[in-house]
């Protein structure tokens, strides 16, 4: 019978197997004298009928070899646990690993770090220092030697005087304080924590805002709008919104095609609970549902204002006062 011996030895230096409790486990009525290290009992093999002693055990070099000289067996201790198993030794060594075997390592979860916050919004400037920039703009928009450039632009554009004073509108002037400097020599929209400029002589970027006090946008006139009012339409830019409003329709600026999450929580809680979205033309559909999601989220339900056939809004400050009422008009006759 074939022996494992020469080709696992391990199992022998390994002081958890313990042959003799392995046979006595399997053969319990076995009068077997450990004591000694070589030493004739009955053969343990249950075909086997020894009725007078025949197997011998004999401990050689850390490993006990067992031969019957009855039955004919002969091989060593695992070769006799393997034939009482009914297996044979390599299938009695990888029964015996599987059973010894440690209990599997779970691997830690790995513990995902937490996001970072966001990194806290340092104000560029006090209030009240962008307050007097943007009173110091609308005073050189009205009488400064260096803005005749930009009240001829805001002349071409339709803007009437009333409207430049009512919505304190001015020229960007020459100032230390940071992203305001950008602003200078164009027409100075105040909004919110900052401000939106336009440029009036081909200069690109076309509008430029400088976000002041608020890490995000503020829309144009936000701070004139009332859920009493009538709907509210949400403008790409300020012209738009001047003009709807100079139709009668109250309407806020975004100053761009997204609008600031905070920006459509303070509409809700200000009791808005619908809005109506009116993008230029060449909005693409994508920036009309972000905005329109952003809104929903705030608990704003989201509707689309159809604009001007051609251009938009913000063209028709300078088209005739009909024009202008027939055009807004008809898109407000969809809006329920």
């Amino acid at each position: 019978m074939t022996t494992l011996v020469a080709s696992l030895p391990s199992i022998w230096d390994d002081p958890s197997f313990d042959f003799p409790a392995e046979l006595e486990h399997r053969v319990p009525d076995a009068r077997v004298p450990w004591q000694r290290a070589s030493f004739v009992t009955r053969c343990p093999l249950p075909d086997h009928a020894d009725r007078h002693p025949s197997c011998s055990m004999t401990l050689r070099d850390g490993v006990w070899l067992v031969c019957c000289h009855g039955c004919g067996f002969a091989g060593d201790g695992i070769d006799l646990l393997a034939t009482l198993d009914a297996t044979d030794p390599a299938g009695w060594l990888r029964a015996r690993a599987q059973r010894h075997a440690p209990p599997p390592v779970r691997p830690r979860p790995r513990l995902r770090p937490p996001n970072p916050p966001p990194a806290r919004f340092t104000p560029l400037c006090t209030p009240e220092e962008l307050r007097g920039y943007l009173d110091a703009c609308h005073a050189a928009l009205l009488d400064g030697a260096g803005s005749a450039a930009v009240r001829r632009y805001a002349r071409a554009r339709g803007l009437t005087g009333e409207e430049v004073r009512g919505w304190r509108i001015g020229y960007g002037i020459p100032t230390q304080l940071p992203k305001l400097r950008a602003l200078t020599g164009r027409l100075v929209f105040p909004c919110l924590g900052g401000a939106e400029g336009r440029a009036v002589d081909g200069g690109q970027p076309k509008y430029r805002s400088a976000n002041m006090t608020t890490p995000y946008k503020v829309p144009f006139a936000i701070e004139r709008v009332s859920p009493t009012a009538g709907p509210l339409i949400l403008a790409e830019g300020c012209f738009d919104a001047l003009v709807l409003r100079r139709a009668g329709v109250q309407a806020i600026g975004l100053r761009g095609k997204a609008i600031a999450a905070p920006v459509a929580a303070r509409l809700r809680a200000a009791g808005f609970d619908r809005a109506h979205i009116a993008l230029d033309t060449d909005a693409p559909a994508e920036a009309i549902l972000g905005l329109a999601r952003v809104l929903a989220a705030a608990g704003v339900a989201p509707h689309h204002l159809r604009g001007p056939e051609i251009g938009d809004y913000g063209d028709l400050l300078a088209r005739p006062a009909g024009e202008l009422l027939g055009v807004v008009g008809d898109a407000m006759a969809m809006v329920t």
